[in-house]
């Protein structure tokens, strides 16, 4: 079914030990998570900035047409160990689902949409045109807004909030209409910090919860944010938690970061650049004072399209129409620095 070879050392970095091939050989539809289990190889260490906290990264490397293998990442965190892992298992296997090489998309694979709460086959849609760096609706789609979990709602619902966290972020950070408002957290997760932490929410969206974590780690002198939307307070606080200690850990070990494909990489600005991250770190002060509303509407997300991937996993991907995208201020906002978040 598919062939995976290992060579080389791990101890020090995924990417720089990482030598394995991943081929499929037209079994996609009977493929199982365990399989892509066994052809994956995953790391899991302790955060260097919040104690109990563990980083997994799980990474296959695609040959790609030209002949060279090309590695591609999933990431997350978790107070659990275990949970991390298997959480890096499903981004690795979302990243997996909408690569432009199709490693595990087959090409019968129907593709549903979602709207107005009703799933529909769409017989004029091929999951080619939901794949990164596509063009669905006359608009290129980017990295945001795609989610995977064995429950086709689930990935709906994941996906959904992928975007709409991007669209306020983008309020917050390039129209500057809603201000961050700082939260007091629990004094057992502050004793855990290893550096300076705050976290701060973004308006009041019904029944979830946009929280921003913010670390300044001055013995580097390195800035960085994460971002999560979910239904509960505390859940969006642990995330994106997760988010900032994973990009401050690949700081400290100067590890590369995941990319997808060429014009991915011309684009998007490194987060690992110190020098950057201090621009971004005096602009974000700058929005704690602003004029914006601590609360905001509630945007609707006007279509949503899934298939199956595997055999036993759904992929979700969020329309952005009518939502904000960071991709759409990147090349004409140069007096803002980038929003470390894409």
């Amino acid at each position: 079914m598919a062939r995976f070879r290992f060579q080389g050392d791990t101890t020090t970095s995924l990417w720089c030990g990482y030598r394995a091939a991943f081929q499929l050989s037209g079994f996609l539809e009977t493929m199982t998570i365990d399989d892509i289990v066994a052809l994956s190889r995953t790391q899991t260490v302790e955060s260097g900035l919040v104690a109990g906290l563990w980083l997994s990264r799980s990474a296959v490397a695609l040959h790609t047409p030209s002949g060279s293998m090309l590695p591609v990442f999933g990431f997350a965190s978790d107070f659990d160990a275990e949970l991390s892992r298997r959480k890096s298992i499903f981004e690795l296997i979302e990243h997996l689902s909408f690569h432009p090489y199709k490693p595990i998309l087959s090409d019968r694979t129907v593709v549903l949409r979602r709207s107005n709460g009703r799933w529909r086959n769409v017989v004029d849609c091929s999951p080619d045109s939901l794949l990164l760096g596509a063009s669905n609706f006359g608009e290129v789609l980017h990295g945001n807004g795609c989610a995977v979990h064995t429950s086709l709602e689930q990935a709906a619902g994941h996906a959904e909030n992928e975007v709409l966290e991007r669209h306020y972020c983008c309020e917050m950070w390039y129209n500057r209409r809603l201000r961050p408002r700082l939260l007091d957290i629990d004094v057992r997760l502050h004793q855990r910090f290893r550096n300076s932490v705050k976290f701060y929410e973004i308006g009041h969206l019904e029944t979830r919860h946009l929280v921003i974590s913010i670390v300044d780690a001055d013995e580097i002198d390195f800035f960085c944010m994460g971002a999560s939307l979910k239904p509960s307070r505390e859940a969006a606080i642990h995330h994106c938690l997760g988010e900032a200690a994973t990009l401050l850990d690949d700081v400290l070990l100067l590890r590369a970061g995941y990319t997808a494909t060429a014009a991915a990489r011309s684009k998007i600005l490194s987060l690992r650049d110190r020098k950057l991250s201090q621009d971004r770190k005096q602009y974000f002060s700058s929005l704690l004072s602003v004029e914006g509303s601590y609360s905001s509407s509630f945007n609707s997300v006007s279509a949503i399209y899934a298939f199956r991937v595997l055999d036993d996993i759904f992929a979700a991907r969020a329309s952005t129409v009518g939502l904000l995208t960071p991709r759409r201020f990147h090349n004409d906002w140069n007096d803002v620095p980038i929003m470390p978040l894409f």
